[in-house]
């Protein structure tokens, strides 16, 4: 349950009591880069879904389906536990956005205006990101192209965390948390991930040597 503290004690949430660094965040409004940071947010996504079909087609000269599935299933994992930590780390925390700062009594009165910690513009960015380095990596791309996919993919990071400050919807400290809940979404998904397919080839590798060793001789 999200509470609203600064509408019943609007003496709490004073522009006076944000650290110095957050405090550029106040006053702030940019309803076009505030659009621009959606836009960003999508592209992280697409960009992402753009990587898994292109390696899946250069696998075999022609779409290979079992790449596409599998990478295209570890984007969704990353996506849905960087959703899952990212709305928990919201309800633990009941930040107020920068603008409520502003009107406390008014504008803190919406519950939907204690999301500011995290963003989660910016942890799906930074989850996308992440996802593709892990998915490069498993493909054994060269460095060349591995480090100009890798500063488009953190350049849409960091256009979406600026954005999305500029914009007054979130404060610098929420872009930090976001880019380190994102990021470790995508590490947990990869260890996971790993850890199944490890367990995968020891149960084939198995399967194989109790097939040979039980063998009926011709």
């Amino acid at each position: 349950m999200v509470n609203t503290p600064c509408s019943s004690h609007p003496e709490n949430c004073k522009t006076s009591e944000v650290n110095f660094v957050d405090s550029v965040s106040i006053g702030l409004s940019n309803p076009k880069l505030d659009h621009l940071s959606y836009i960003t947010q999508d592209l992280a996504g697409v960009f992402a879904l753009i990587v898994v079909i292109f390696l899946a087609r250069k696998a075999k000269n022609g779409l290979s389906k079992n790449e596409f599935l599998r990478d295209l299933g570890f984007l969704l994992q990353v996506t849905g536990i960087n959703g899952l930590l990212t709305e928990t780390t919201r309800i633990i925390a009941q930040r107020p956005r920068p603008f409520v700062y502003e009107s406390p009594a008014y504008l803190g009165a919406n519950p939907w205006h204690y999301n500011s910690f995290v963003s989660g513009h910016t942890s799906f960015t930074a989850a996308m990101s992440t996802a593709v380095a892990f998915i490069l990596i498993r493909h054994r791309v060269k460095i060349i192209p591995f480090l100009l996919v890798g500063l488009a993919s953190q350049a849409l990071v960091f256009a979406t965390g600026v954005f999305r400050v500029v914009s007054g919807r979130h404060f610098p400290s929420d872009i930090i948390g976001a880019f380190i809940v994102g990021t470790f979404a995508a590490i947990i998904a990869y260890v996971s991930v790993r850890n199944f397919s490890l367990q995968q080839d020891q149960t084939f590798d198995l399967t194989q040597t109790e097939r040979t060793h039980f063998a009926p001789l011709a």
